[in-house]
């Protein structure tokens, strides 16, 4: 180095930095060579479909035949989704669905859509003190949100215990 001090990173900043890397690699699309899974689970004579579940006792698991037919596998990520109808004012005059329309199906034509739950989404528990701002999502826009194309909803964060331990095991539950 040139002789200048480095300040070392405190850890909020060094985890609020991981954060965006993580952040920023879900919020792209991941393409790889895997049998799309929307497909290949309905399908009897898939690979997947052919292993057996486990026994009781040891058996060896055949290996699945790769597929002659390959395709990409689309991920998609997305970050705060936040469902608390007195934050997002939209809800109570558009609906759920409205949240979801400027997406144009792209979350029901990928293979796998995660996104970050910004907000407990129950109407279980209370408000945790000392918290500037507390968010409890409807459980009523979940279905749109499913209808939407979501699969993954992560609470990994610093709003899904907002309402508490109730509401967080109420919101893992819905």
């Amino acid at each position: 180095m040139s002789g200048r001090h480095v300040r070392p990173m405190s850890r909020r900043s060094f985890l609020t930095v991981c954060g965006a890397v993580v952040a920023a690699g879900l919020a792209g699309i991941a393409r790889v060579v895997w049998p799309s899974p929307r497909t290949h689970l309905a399908s009897p004579t898939s690979p997947r479909a052919r292993i057996p579940a486990p026994a009781s006792s040891p058996v060896p698991t055949p290996t699945p035949t790769p597929s002659p037919s390959r395709q990409a596998l689309v991920i998609h990520g997305a970050g705060d989704t936040n469902l608390d109808p007195s934050v997002i004012t939209t809800f109570r005059t558009h609906g759920y669905d409205y949240a979801w329309s400027g997406m144009r199906g792209l979350f029901q034509r990928d293979d796998l859509t995660i996104v970050n739950c910004e907000c407990a989404v129950s109407t279980l528990g209370t408000k945790v003190p000392g918290k500037s701002f507390n968010f409890r999502g409807d459980p009523a826009a979940l279905p749109a949100m499913r209808t939407a194309g979501v699969d993954v909803a992560n609470l990994g964060n610093n709003h899904a215990y907002d309402f508490g331990p109730t509401a967080l095991l109420d919101t893992r539950k819905n």
